[in-house]
């Protein structure tokens, strides 16, 4: 949902918010052209203006845990897909996650942000303007036996986002956009927005959704994902978090388990050995060195750790991708 931030056809407002961004590297957007609009190390924006009115965001975002800010000009429905990875959409006061196949649609008429609360996200959306896609798409839609009025009042201001685990219709669809954006074929995208007007035209809002995660549960978090990553090298307590987090036990398993989609300790573990990535890329560093100052005093413990993370032994990731 991150393409939020960019919407076709509208002048738009962004700015990018994170540890590691110094004041000089805290751009704003502004603009309207298709292509590239934003790109560093961690964070990789592309938008897509598919037909009048129809844009297509693509979105992905590593190792740093990152925040957007949205100003959107006009009012639009967004149908947001997340492919891997994880995020979070504040909106009217309210805080929406997604995961791996998770969708989220919904109204975008205010300022908000987003988050990346894993530090790892990669993902699509699709924004329609009613009055203009109606025009654009109206050959498709009159085939298709779609009525954009009852799309919009399905998913209009006054109800929240419809949040829940894509259908197979849905996640096929975006996952077959990607090779429709590098083969740059704008005619199928432009079939492909109809398709997910006609997919999401026929999804039972009243079935089972992603509970939203209240702003109490996202800061408690947050909290205790900034003391976890600043002490990677100790062994860490969920007493501990509690402590810092000045919250209960339950309440911090909750909210790690809420935002990061997660069990602490799989949190914990996750952290160290995105901490451990970074040093066998940036350092000359021996393995066992390494996983002493990530907390372990047996290399093989380390290398099991690792691979559960990453999936690939820690020599073979530095092989891989150091230099």
């Amino acid at each position: 949902m991150s393409a939020l931030l960019c919407w076709q056809g509208s002048v738009f407002r962004g700015r990018i918010k994170g540890k590691g961004l110094s004041a000089d590297r805290q751009p704003r957007f502004r603009g309207k052209s298709s292509g590239m609009i934003y790109n560093t190390d961690c964070i990789n924006i592309k938008r897509f203006e598919i037909a009048e009115g129809v844009g297509l965001c693509c979105f992905s975002c590593d190792e740093k845990r990152q925040e957007l800010e949205f100003e959107p000009k006009n009012n639009t429905l967004a149908v947001g897909y997340c492919s891997s990875g994880r995020c979070e959409v504040s909106a009217d006061s309210r805080i929406y996650s997604a995961s791996a196949g998770d969708i989220m649609i919904g109204m975008i008429s205010k300022p908000g942000s987003i988050y990346f609360p894993a530090g790892h996200f990669c993902g699509w959306a699709l924004m329609f303007e009613r009055e203009k896609t109606e025009r654009s798409l109206s050959a498709f839609i009159r085939e298709l036996n779609i009525s954009l009025a009852d799309i919009y009042r399905k998913f209009g201001d006054n109800s929240d986002f419809y949040n829940g685990q894509a259908d197979e219709g849905l996640s096929f669809l975006f996952r077959g956009i990607q090779s429709l954006i590098e083969q740059n074929d704008m005619l199928y995208l432009k079939l492909k927005a109809a398709e997910t007007l006609l997919l999401i035209k026929n999804i039972d809002t009243a079935q089972e959704k992603i509970k939203p995660v209240s702003l109490s549960m996202r800061e408690t978090a947050q909290t205790a994902s900034e003391y976890i990553c600043t002490h990677t090298g100790v062994r860490i307590t969920i007493n501990q978090l509690a402590k810092v987090c000045g919250a209960s036990e339950t309440q911090v398993k909750k909210s790690i388990r809420a935002v990061y989609g997660m069990p602490v300790y799989s949190y914990v573990r996750r952290q160290k050995m995105n901490s451990a990535a970074e040093l066998l890329i940036d350092t000359d560093k021996t393995i066992l060195d390494i996983a002493g100052e990530c907390g372990y005093d047996n290399g093989s413990k380390f290398s099991r750790a690792f691979f559960s993370v990453y999936g690939i032994t820690p020599s073979s990731y530095r092989k891989l991708y150091k230099n």
